[in-house]
């Protein structure tokens, strides 16, 4: 029997993973990193298949359609579960001065692509 055999449903939750920065003590967690572990994988994606092959539940959450899901595993998986995923996330910040109380967690990456984007310096000082 197998592990198909054994399951009533299927629920994929938090696939978001796990990156270099959450791992490793010591280096600034706001920062983007390497990615370790996370998304959906081909196996997977097979065991979705086999589940709806068998007209057992499954759900997932949106990270399975979503980053850090590879592009390919993505695709298949919403093929095969009939699913439009326009992409969405979100988190709300009370100002965008990464040095203000309460933005322990403001990724720092987000004034990296300002910068880029703008061509110059955010300064999110008075902005509340």
């Amino acid at each position: 029997m197998d592990v198909v055999d054994k399951s009533d449903a299927l629920y994929y939750t938090d696939t978001y993973g796990v990156f270099f920065n959450d791992w490793y003590k010591g280096i600034n967690k706001s920062r983007r990193s390497r990615r370790l572990y996370g998304g959906l994988n081909n196996t997977d994606y097979l065991y979705i298949m086999e589940m709806q092959n068998r007209d057992k539940l499954c759900i997932l959450e949106y990270n399975a359609f979503d980053y850090p899901t590879p592009d390919l595993e993505r695709y298949k998986t919403k093929e095969r579960l009939g699913i439009e995923f326009g992409g969405w996330t979100g988190k709300y910040f009370h100002t965008l001065d990464t040095a203000a109380k309460g933005n322990e967690e403001f990724p720092i990456w987000m004034t990296g692509m300002y910068r880029k984007q703008y061509h110059k310096p955010g300064t999110f000082q008075k902005l509340e």
